[in-house]
């Protein structure tokens, strides 16, 4: 609440499951749904997809912020930030194998305080592993959006992950579950997932492989090239729903 900026942070408990999808999609829905700024943060090290996925030129990235964090303004930010077709700023992580040191918990707290001083949303797209630096930005988190397959061993990762979040004092209602791929064939039912979970899934995300696929090889967020197709309404829905609880 306040002037400062809602952080929303997308986690998921294995690469491959869509979260990075989630996370753009989302994004663009939160700008259209709020008429706000909205800056997007690529904090998977390990496996960036920033700016392949949103085609944007990797001029720069998080790197070049940490060497001026004690005089951060604006205009550096501004300038570091990458500026998608959407409206979306994006902070690009490093090249993978660039980042040798990992960020310190204190600039990650620096670089989330200054952002959210900037926008009104700051998007995270979080990646593995669950270290102190990615628990730097989920305890900067609003919310912490966390999606699940409906398959059994992605639910048992996830219920992992959940447990993990739990025992680190995250209250209930600032994590919430999406699933993805919702109507996959053969899936597990929404009914077990929440069971087995033991949390309501906020918003059921539609299974459609080939769109996202054909979304990351273009590099365009399907949200703005098939705004009419049941994923995008699902996106929007999420998006609209996390303007809604501010």
């Amino acid at each position: 609440g306040g002037s400062l900026g809602e952080v929303v942070v997308f986690v998921a408990p294995k690469g491959g499951t869509g979260r990075t999808t989630l996370a753009i999609n989302t994004a663009v829905g939160l700008r259209e749904s709020s008429g706000q700024e909205v800056a997007l943060v690529d904090a998977d090290f390990a496996s960036p997809a920033l700016d392949v996925a949103l085609n944007l030129p990797a001029e720069h990235n998080i790197l070049d912020l940490l060497p001026r964090l004690a005089r951060l303004d604006r205009d550096l930010l501004h300038s570091i930030l990458a500026t998608h077709a959407s409206g979306l700023r994006v902070l690009l992580a490093p090249p993978p194998g660039e980042a040798l040191d990992p960020i310190s918990l204190p600039q990650v707290e620096q670089i989330l305080v200054i952002l959210r001083a900037m926008f009104p949303w700051v998007v995270v797209d979080l990646g593995l592993p669950l270290d102190e630096m990615a628990f730097a930005f989920l305890d900067g988190a609003d919310r912490i959006v966390m999606n699940v397959l409906p398959e059994m061993v992605g639910l048992r990762n996830t219920r992992l992950m959940l447990d993990q979040l739990r025992a680190r004092g995250y209250p209930e209602e600032r994590i919430w579950m999406v699933l993805t791929r919702a109507n996959m064939k053969g899936g597990v039912a929404l009914e077990d997932i929440e069971r087995r979970l033991k949390v309501r899934v906020r918003v059921q995300i539609a299974d459609d492989q080939p769109l996202v696929t054909h979304s990351v090889n273009v590099g365009v967020p399907l949200t703005v090239s098939h705004p009419r197709s049941a994923l995008a309404k699902g996106f929007r829905s999420l998006a609209d729903m996390l303007v809604a609880s501010t």
